[in-house]
């Protein structure tokens, strides 16, 4: 009687799901975009319930992108199973798990990663990285105490040996507000010791938002005496987000606009500038424009347009016109905010259409030309789609196919050769974010395939977490941790 129970459950467990989504999914096709963006949160719960079944799965690497794929549905129901995942034996699997836990965020996971942080043998090592990371990404009241003993920790040993995980753990706690750690991380950033440019800049990232004592006094100092990193933090962060010191400081964002000695720097003063209507920043916005670097460049032209207004915009669109630089074109394009003129839109199809220009001036002709004409558009987004291997234009290009077509193109007229997504990882990862409906039947089809390869398999889970978790390449770009190629093992 046991003997025979598992398979038959086995396969009723696969009849129930394939009930369950193919419902859903018949109505997402037949309905388009905007009933999968309704369905969106049901969808991820299927998917997360599907990975579920994964957790215990003989690869390491399918097991453990099954782990991070749950655990963004913070379901308290699978914290036992993740917390296995964790301590894998295999560091594909206990890599991921590692990260899961921080995904996850339930009580009590602090102590765990505390624990590895806490055995020399792994802090300074990748799972002692991803553990700090994970540790930082947790909601600052879940772990109010471990992390202040961490960051007191790092001032009572070698900040140098602990710099990678001083700097996982600040690109955690980035992402919520810190009040609660203001004292240890303050202290961290006045110790004289850490002179490390990136962990400073790291920190500032995580201060700024919080420490009453950055007045206009302090960020001045910064400005003109700080590293290259620390400064680019601070005239970043003013350029983005209102300050009480933002007035004192206009003459010191002024000089560093006009006077430093790098592009990055002086278009995020020149934004800040911008963000208080500055009228003299006008001045420096033409100067802007006649720089050499694309990033410059752009932000002249977003900063012209925003203080210039309509009197600027015939003169602005003639200079776009008739610039000849590539990479200069397609950052004005990318700055241009206001709708094209009829001009300026015959320019963005030809540019869009020429296969002898650069990919990235013809992606951003089309997306300049799809805010006035979006079935115009239409056909050059899914031409460039179909043709470039750019993962970040992918994206962008991706959620425009879904903007322009009022749904959902074929997959046939998005992909060179076979639609099997399978065979295209990165485009694949981009359709999931924009909530195709044929990525996503793809992807439950798969996970509901018993016959495909561990490595398929994994493949399939890893495009769905890049592209709908918070574990990102973008989010590990900064850190030692690696997780592979996203590609699959057949």
């Amino acid at each position: 009687m046991f003997a025979n129970s598992r398979p038959h459950a086995r396969a009723a467990h696969r009849l129930r799901a394939a009930a369950r989504w193919t419902g859903l999914l018949s109505a997402v096709l037949v309905c388009g975009s905007a009933h999968a963006q309704a369905d969106g949160e049901t969808v991820s719960r299927l998917i997360a319930e599907d990975a579920a079944h994964q957790l215990q799965h003989p690869d390491p690497v399918v097991r453990g992108e099954a782990a991070l794929i749950v655990a963004a549905s913070r379901n308290p129901q699978f914290q036992t199973a993740l917390l296995a995942v964790a301590k894998d034996s295999d560091e594909a699997a206990q890599l991921r798990g590692i990260l899961a836990l921080g995904l996850h965020a339930s009580p009590g996971l602090a102590s765990v990663l505390g624990d590895l942080l806490g055995d020399p043998a792994t802090r300074t090592k990748a799972p002692g990285i991803a553990a700090a990371f994970a540790l930082g990404s947790l909601p600052p009241d879940n772990a109010p105490t471990v992390v202040n003993q961490l960051l007191t920790s790092f001032l009572q040993s070698s900040l140098k040996r602990q710099r990678d995980v001083m700097l996982a753990l600040l690109r955690g706690m980035h992402r919520h507000e810190q009040s609660l750690q203001l004292t240890p991380l303050h202290r961290l950033y006045e110790e004289e010791a850490n002179r490390d440019p990136e962990v400073r800049a790291a920190l500032l990232l995580v201060l700024l938002p919080i420490d009453p004592t950055f007045d206009a006094t302090a960020l001045r100092r910064i400005l003109e005496r700080g590293s290259d990193a620390e400064r680019s933090t601070v005239v970043a962060y003013l350029a983005q987000n209102p300050s009480p010191a933002e007035n004192e400081l206009l003459p010191t964002f002024e000089r560093l606009a006009v006077q430093s000695n790098h592009p990055r720097l002086r278009a995020d003063a020149l934004a800040m500038l911008t963000r208080l209507r500055h009228l003299p920043a006008l001045e420096i916005a033409a100067k802007a424009l006649r720089s050499k670097d694309p990033v410059e460049v752009a932000q002249g032209m977003r900063s012209a347009l925003v203080i210039g207004g309509s009197a600027m915009r015939r003169a602005l669109e003639r200079h776009l016109c008739e610039e000849k630089d590539a990479d200069l074109q397609a950052a004005m394009l990318r700055a241009w905010c206001a709708p094209p003129s009829i001009e300026l839109a015959d320019l963005c199809a030809r540019l869009a259409t020429d296969r002898q220009k650069p990919a990235t001036l013809r992606e951003a002709a089309a997306l300049t030309l799809m805010r006035s004409d979006a079935a115009r558009a239409a056909p050059l987004v899914r031409d460039l789609f179909r043709e470039t291997d750019h993962p970040e234009m992918l994206g962008e290009l991706a959620a425009a196919v879904m903007r322009c077509e009022g749904g959902a193109a074929q997959l046939g007229r998005l992909l060179q050769g076979s639609t099997d997504l399978r065979l295209h990882p990165a485009r694949w990862r981009a359709l999931l974010s924009s909530g195709h409906p044929e990525a996503i039947r793809q992807l439950l089809e798969r996970l509901h395939d018993h016959k495909l390869s561990p490595g398929d398999l994994g493949l399939s889970l890893r495009c769905w977490r890049e592209a709908m978790t918070d574990i990102t390449p973008a989010a590990l770009q900064s850190l030692p941790i690696d997780l592979g190629p996203l590609r699959a093992k057949r």
